[in-house]
């Protein structure tokens, strides 16, 4: 398994946060910043979601997956997620 990982590591490719109890994705629209009919960008708030809990040691391991959502339209399925702004 060590091989796996340095063969891994050497492109770019980490297991962290890859399956179990953490951060999992955070949803966006595809629209976001472009569709006439949005009520606002949640674009922004996506990557700063991002930047602060994916790939972070301290929220690998959390009690259960967590999944958000935001978008400023009604093209994301936030019935799906544990936190959705919307």
């Amino acid at each position: 398994m060590p091989e796996i990982w340095r063969r891994l590591d050497e492109v770019g490719l980490q297991t962290t946060e890859a399956c179990g109890d953490c951060p999992r994705v955070v949803l966006g629209s595809p629209l976001a910043g472009e569709s006439l009919d949005e009520v606002l960008d949640g674009g922004g708030a996506v990557d700063e979601i991002v930047k602060r809990y994916i790939g972070k040691p301290e929220y690998s391991n959390l009690p259960r997956k967590f999944k958000t959502a935001i978008s400023g339209l009604q093209d994301v399925v936030h019935e799906v997620n544990d936190v959705a702004f919307i």
